[in-house]
């Protein structure tokens, strides 16, 4: 149901499927309201977040977690939360490879979809 937005992401994008089958089992169905602040200003966490519905609004723009999110209209975010996961590259070392090349070497050929 959600795969497609796991499978689009630069970080997980052509990992094997078992994996990301698994990896989309791990997310966390979160809705907020208009006006409900998704991600606080300063905030620091191992979650990344995928809006699946709704519209959300960026405040304070700067660098990373120096903005607010806020949502703008009733949004469905889905949280992914690192330690939910990672534990699974353990059992696809050609996945955890591949990762961790595009963590470390963001600016290669490893991040192009």
């Amino acid at each position: 149901m959600y795969g497609h937005l796991i499978d689009k992401h630069p970080l997980f994008s052509g990992l094997h499927v078992d994996l990301l089958r698994q990896i989309v089992g791990k997310l966390d169905r979160c809705i907020y309201f208009p006006q409900n602040v998704i991600i606080e200003s300063g905030d620091v966490d191992d979650t990344m977040y995928f809006i699946h519905d709704g519209e959300v609004e960026v405040l304070e723009k700067g660098k990373p977690h120096k903005n607010m999110y806020k949502a703008r209209t009733t949004v469905e975010v889905l949280m992914l939360r690192r330690t939910s996961w990672i534990h699974l590259l353990d059992f696809f070392p050609d996945s955890k490879e591949q990762i961790y090349n595009r963590i470390v070497f963001p600016d290669s050929s490893y991040m192009k979809v």
